[in-house]
């Protein structure tokens, strides 16, 4: 073997990285495990607020010691392999920008007939189109009124100096679509800035470009409500007089309120034993529990004082948390981990009694940098809310705010006001100028202080530059603050699913179960099959294993359910080059060859084959990752990764493990065959061409009456394709489907609905079109509502939002979705577009490697047949009382078949293909029987190898990958018999003239 010392380093340096990556994985759940046993009481009761406020605090403090080297828990998290929301439970949205009410605001909200009819049919087409809004907009409006300019809709104060009346069509378009891009971008902004604060660990936005779409996912999120309502609320810019820190009446105020919390906790401390043993006590249960502050461990130092000075160690303290937690050198700056303990104090009634009335505080919404190594800090501002509690001004004023640099040509932001706006800051500015020192005012969004400038003098046209130790990214970011309120950009959730605690632990569980039991099946047939040679082979698997999780920790990607169910038909893949390996081994030792010899050329020709293979279910999983939405891309990124690992591992290390184990002597105890595999037929020629008539008859009989079925009953398309609402909903007892249906079809005005097993007959899903196309919040919980309400009436059950109380008295919710009708067409049109470029790019692969149409031709039509008749087996499987959901996950399965199909078409072409290089003088038929005859124990092989795994999966890997296992249950078997009965006899049926003797 060529190169061997290059693939045992690269060996080596691979399996380094993936344990420096995958060792952050272990001390996460190290410290969540921690969390856990601290926010777990005598009763085992898990209190979900605590665990997440250990987890906050120890956010930015050292948890891993590596080699010298130390990592917080914030740098292990993100370095860790994480779990997907399917897992671990949270919520996913996605929140579409609306174009049209940017355009309708741009133009002052122009009541215009002809300008309300060209939104209104430019939303129309949006809907089932990806072209740009604007330029919808703009092809509606000239249709009806092709003699009027688009100029004229948008001049007016507000777009001064960017629309004038003799501006062209060109420029107004291009002009609406940069105002839409940065309300895009604008948007996206303030919910990062959200989703931040919204206090749990790894939450992950991210924009789906050339979409207009935010994806949110939120782990540990269980409220919903809270989520949406922190998602869609309309962003709220204010300008606000900042309160100095040495202001008289600030100062007199805090120290009272210090005085008043020195007391409080002098005597409670002062309680002596009580409190040594409370603090002992503390001390022992949660370990370093991080949480305490600096005067916290002096309280504590004081309490467990042995050496009688407990007295005079309290009245050594002087100052309580409001000051002792802050920054020595910076007043009022806090580590972010102490935020919450001094937001619990101002909200204190009492301390708010001793503050002013017209004294509010904000924090800062970005922390400090590199004030305190390693440390977070933020920032408490302190504001004048005068006697009417409102601001200086709001963000209605703002014209424009952009990118600017100052004269010393560094970023800056450059603001515009209407005349309104301009006369009040006029008044606001020269007012805080005239201060000694100079006044600030804070520009607050959300409550966040973004940035207070110092004002240095009157500004009386509204024109204001704004400076600061801005970069370009946070200029950029500053100046779409300040529009947020000028021209708001209103989201809305087109798709949204919840997932409970109690359903991810569930599927953590069936993923594991299912992945354990697909790994021992396929080792202990390896070895019952090919002795020692499966030994090797299993052990390739498992670097293939570890491969995978360590490069998907290294790509920060998430698992997820769907990408376990990938890993789990990996396995069975994987074994596929060493089978292809081990059977060409086997001809050559049958044909004489030493094991040395045989060894080597099993490896060289099965090579191509491999390749091949290989490369072409790659192409599927690219196209599923480039164009799948959601879960799909998650499947997608562990096929991929899998795929080329496997390669790696199979084609390279088993290899080196052979080579070492010959040269070591081993050559009389390696072996690649058992008992079991000598009764299998060898030297024989079945004649499957013959059969081909019968094969193609078949076929159509059964795709017919499946499509017979699909037209008289349609297909059971889950949310994901036609839009609408689900909800799993969970009951102590089992309940009858069809009882619960029918109560609930006039709760939902007798849209349609669908109610059925989910996994036992004690949790049903509920799929309702119920206000389909109204994607409002208030609908969403119209829909809720009279859910709740039909199963309270039937069942006689209360609903209950806790899951630990599920009960004979009670039935919880714990999981939604909801998909929007235009997220439904998106995803259809993706998986159209995903399936067509993989069988395209499938055809033209085929067609360079092999030269011949017809082996394209042939590959591809038995791809299709492949498809279609795995849609017939859906529709039959529905008809015989096995109802299975087609979903995002169906579309992974078909794409998967695709891949597999293609794999057994390939090798048994390649064989075919060998075969007619060797310039034999049989007939055609002959040659492509023998091909298939000679492949056909590889292809046994490899298709009980993954088979087993996905029959696995589908009666462990729980209700969400039911269609998946199914589908491929169907797609193995059916990909199998059409590489076999359809493939290669197309290929002889669509060349005639080359039927009767073929040379070299």
């Amino acid at each position: 073997m060529r190169n061997k010392g290059v693939v045992v380093v690269l060996g080596i340096l691979i399996t380094l990285l993936c344990l420096y990556y995958l060792s952050f994985t272990f001390v996460s759940r190290g410290v969540q495990q921690d969390a856990v046993n601290y926010a777990t009481d005598q009763q085992g009761a898990l209190n979900l607020s605590k665990k997440q406020r250990y987890l906050d605090s120890v956010w930015s403090l050292p948890v891993y010691n590596l080699f010298g080297l130390e990592y917080t828990y914030k740098e292990v998290k993100e370095n860790e392999l994480s779990q997907g929301l399917d897992l671990q439970g949270g919520m996913h949205l996605v929140l579409e920008v609306s174009p049209l009410d940017i355009v309708r605001g741009l133009s002052g909200n122009n009541q215009d007939p002809a300008f309300i009819a060209a939104l209104q049919t430019a939303r129309e087409r949006y809907k089932t189109s990806n072209a740009n809004f604007a330029d919808l907009f703009y092809a509606a409006f000239k249709e009806a009124n092709p003699d009027r300019t688009l100029a004229s809709m948008f001049v007016s104060t507000a777009n001064r100096g960017r629309v004038n009346l003799g501006d062209s069509d060109e420029t107004v378009v291009k002009f609406l679509k940069e105002e839409i891009e940065r309300a895009f971008d604008r948007s996206f902004t303030i919910l990062k800035t959200r989703i931040d604060k919204f206090g749990t660990s790894q939450p992950n936005i991210q924009r789906l470009q050339g979409s207009g779409r935010i994806q949110v996912e939120i782990p540990g999120a269980d409220n919903p409500q809270r989520v949406r309502k922190l998602l869609s609320g309309v962003a709220r810019l204010e300008f606000w007089d900042v309160v100095e820190y040495d202001d008289p009446q600030l100062q007199q105020s805090l120290m009272a309120v210090n005085q008043m919390l020195l007391k409080e906790q002098t005597a409670a401390r002062a309680q002596g034993t009580t409190a040594e043993k409370t603090t002992t006590k503390v001390s022992t249960e949660a370990k370093t529990d991080t949480t305490q502050s600096a005067l916290e461990a002096q309280l504590a130092k004081a309490a467990s004082d042995t050496t009688g000075n407990t007295l005079d160690s309290l009245r050594n303290l002087t100052v309580s948390p409001l000051f002792a937690l802050s920054n020595p050198g910076i007043p009022f700056l806090y580590a972010v981990k102490d935020t919450a303990e001094i937001n619990r104090l101002l909200k204190r009634e009492d301390v708010r009694a001793m503050i002013p009335r017209t004294i509010g505080f904000f924090w800062d919404v970005k922390p400090e940098p590199d004030i305190t190594p390693g440390v977070d800090d933020l920032r408490l501002n302190f504001i004048n809310l005068g006697r009417s509690g409102k601001p200086l001004l709001s963000g209605e004023v703002i014209n424009d705010a952009r990118l600017d640099y100052d004269q010393f040509a560094r970023p800056a932001v450059s603001m515009t006001m209407n005349a309104t706006g301009s006369r009040v800051w006029a008044k606001v500015t020269a007012t805080a100028a005239s201060k000694s020192p100079q006044g600030r005012i804070a520009i607050v969004l959300d409550n966040y202080v973004y940035t207070a400038p110092t004002v240095q003098g009157e500004i009386p046209n509204g024109n204001s530059q704004i400076t600061g130790n801005f970069d370009v990214e946070e200029a950029k970011d500053l100046a779409n603050v300040l529009k947020a309120g000028s021209l708001p950009a209103p989201t809305r959730i087109v798709e949204e699913a919840y997932i409970g605690p109690s359903l991810g632990q569930m599927a953590q569980n069936q993923g594991l179960i299912s992945s354990a039991a697909g790994l021992i099946l396929v080792v202990i047939f390896m070895v019952i099959y090919y002795a020692k040679g499966g030994f090797i082979a299993n052990l390739a698997l498992l670097f293939n294993i570890f491969f995978i999780l360590g490069i998907l920790a290294q790509l920060n990607a998430a698992l997820t359910l769907p990408g376990i169910a990938g890993i789990v038909l990996t396995m069975g893949m994987a074994v596929d080059a060493n089978v292809l390996i081990y059977e060409r081994i086997r001809e050559e030792l049958r044909h004489g060859k030493k094991l040395r010899e045989a060894i080597k050329l099993g490896y060289q020709r099965a090579f191509s084959a491999i390749f091949d293979s290989n490369l072409t279910t790659f192409l599927t999983g690219m196209f599923l990752y480039i164009f799948g939405l959601g879960p799909l891309k998650g499947f997608a990124i562990v096929l991929m990764i899998g795929i080329g690992t496997s390669f790696f591992s199979a084609v390279y290390i088993s290899r080196v493990i052979i080579e070492w184990m010959v040269r070591k002597g081993d050559e009389a105890k390696l072996t690649f065959e058992t008992g079991i595999s000598w009764t299998v037929p060898k030297d024989m020629v079945i004649d499957f061409i013959s059969l081909r008539k019968r094969a193609y008859i078949f076929s159509s009989v059964v795709i017919l009456i499946g499509f017979i079925l699909i037209a008289l009953q349609g297909l059971n398309l889950g949310v994901d394709f036609k839009g609408g609402r689900s909800f799993v909903v969970a009951f102590s007892q089992p309940v009858e489907a069809t009882q619960l249906k029918s109560s609930l079809s006039g709760g939902f005005e007798n849209a349609g609905t669908e109610v059925k097993n989910y996994g036992g007959n004690n949790v049903m899903k509920v799929t309702t079109s119920y206000l389909v196309e109204d994607e409002s919040e208030a609908a969403d919980e119209k829909v809720k509502s009279a859910l709740i309400k039909g199963l309270e009436s039937t069942t006689g059950k209360k609903y209950t939002e806790n899951d630990r109380q599920l009960d004979d008295q009670h039935f919880t919710i714990p999981s939604t979705s909801k998909v929007g009708a235009t997220i439904a067409d998106d995803i259809k049109s993706s998986a159209f577009t995903a399936g067509g470029l993989s069988i395209l790019s499938i055809f033209l692969y085929i067609l360079i490697r092999f030269r011949k149409w017809q082996f394209s031709t042939g590959a591809i039509v038995a791809l299709v047949h492949d498809m279609l008749f795995t849609f017939s087996a859906f529709a039959i499987a529905r008809v015989v009382g096995f109802p299975l959901e087609i979903d995002q996950v169906f579309v992974a399965a078909i794409l998967t078949i695709i891949g597999y199909s293609i794999n057994d078409t390939v090798i048994i072409f390649d064989r075919i293909r060998e075969y007619m290089k060797q310039g034999t003088s049989h007939e055609r038929n002959y040659i492509f029987n023998s091909a298939i005859t000679s492949t056909l124990s590889r292809t046994i092989v490899t298709s009980s190898t993954v088979l087993i795994v996905v029959i696995v999966l589908l009666f462990f890997g729980g209700e969400t990958l039911r269609g998946f296992s199914f589908a491929m249950v169907v797609g193995v078997i059916i990909g199998t018999y059409s590489s076999i009965f359809i493939a290669s006899p197309l290929v002889i049926d669509l060349d005639p003239k080359g039927s009767a003797h073929i040379k070299a």
